[in-house]
């Protein structure tokens, strides 16, 4: 089947109707996921001017998902996904009401980047070099946030790194999550991404309270560079093994390529 190129890509998705407002709720949502976060943040820093606590707080955000993570995943695949959804976005808004919106040179970053995916062609082809070139970019911008003191306050060399970051880190989770989708047979999805979102929600959160309490000492210059120098030494690994996962992973699952080849056959 050949994939529509360009935005009409993106146009032709938004004629259904569902998804509409799929895309919408979900908007609005996550400006209230990150505004929770940023206010927790900030009010902790206020209360404790504490590095360390900061760190505890991002622990304690994912804490049920580490803890709940794979039983979650199970639960899914057993359930109606959109009652399932909607009783989980209904107790996440009654947590997240009284927060404001917030609006970063972070978040137009993301929109960029989820704009261009959206309107690539290819599926989940590419995806792959995709994924570990954002991931260079995300840690090269820590870098050169260090590097040129944009840590501390310069906002016109901050701002560009900011929406720099925001683009790499948005495609760096929608290529991995699409690797995934497309790699894993559609009745496991569930609990695979359950395990994906322990790890890539739960060990961030261990690492921020590993360079919230170095911070405590050495300022957080030196915690966020070795993060940074760190995960480039995995990305420097991954990208020399890239045509071993775009093997394994740029590929239609059984289930989903039956439909297509049973068409091709009559």
């Amino acid at each position: 089947m050949r994939l529509p190129v360009g935005f009409g890509a993106l146009g032709r998705a938004f004629r259904l109707r569902n998804y509409r407002l799929y895309v919408i709720g979900s908007i609005a949502s996550n400006i209230g996921i990150w505004v929770q976060r940023v206010a927790l943040g900030w009010l902790a820093w206020q209360l404790t001017e504490s590095t360390a606590w900061l760190g505890g707080i991002a622990v304690a955000e994912v804490g049920p998902m580490i803890a709940f993570g794979l039983i979650a995943g199970t639960i899914v695949d057993r359930m109606d996904y959109l009652k399932l959804l909607r009783l989980t976005q209904a107790c996440g808004v009654t947590v997240a009401a009284t927060i404001t919106a917030l609006v970063s040179a972070m978040g137009l970053g993301a929109w960029s980047g989820g704009f261009y995916l959206a309107s690539r062609a290819g599926g989940p082809k590419g995806m792959t070099t995709i994924t570990l070139s954002c991931m260079a970019l995300a840690n090269l911008g820590l870098l050169a946030f260090v590097a040129t003191g944009a840590l501390w306050g310069t906002l016109w060399v901050a701002l560009p790194l900011m929406v720099l970051m925001g683009a790499a880190f948005i495609m760096q989770g929608i290529g991995n999550q699409t690797l995934i989708q497309a790699a894993v047979d559609p009745d496991f999805r569930g609990r695979v991404i359950s395990l994906y979102g322990i790890t890539v929600r739960g060990m961030p959160a261990i690492g921020a309270l590993i360079v919230g309490a170095i911070a405590e000492t050495q300022g957080l210059a030196l915690p966020v560079a070795g993060g940074a120098l760190v995960c480039l030494l995995v990305w420097a690994w991954a990208w020399r093994n890239r045509s071993f996962y775009a093997d394994n992973l740029e590929t239609e699952t059984a289930a989903e390529a039956a439909p297509a080849k049973a068409a091709s056959a009559d």
